[in-house]
């Protein structure tokens, strides 16, 4: 068993985060600028952060290869989403 972990270097492409950017500005109202950090996960899985806040409610979508994103809504349990429809709909539900 190796002593560390095994990092996949693959990011999403540009226009995956791009896309969901875009979708996130004019769909979802935050408090201030939506953020951009690069991000690995625990099991080593690079991918990017989008993340800001609503009321004061801080919430983070981590953008994968491949239409994989993970939302995340304050202290509420992380959601799995597999489309840029489906996560604008899981914040707005939330957000509320």
């Amino acid at each position: 068993m190796p002593l560390h972990k095994r990092i996949n270097p693959k990011l999403p492409r540009r226009h995956e985060v791009g896309k969901m950017y875009a979708a996130l500005r004019s769909l979802v109202i935050t408090d201030g600028d939506i953020n951009i950090g690069k991000r690995v996960s625990e099991k080593g899985f690079s991918h990017i952060r989008l993340f800001s806040s609503t009321n004061k409610v801080e919430w983070s979508v981590d953008v994968y290869p491949g239409q994989y994103f993970i939302v995340k809504v304050g202290n509420r349990l992380s959601e799995e989403c597999n489309s840029v429809i489906s996560v604008v709909g899981f914040l707005r539900r939330m957000l509320k």
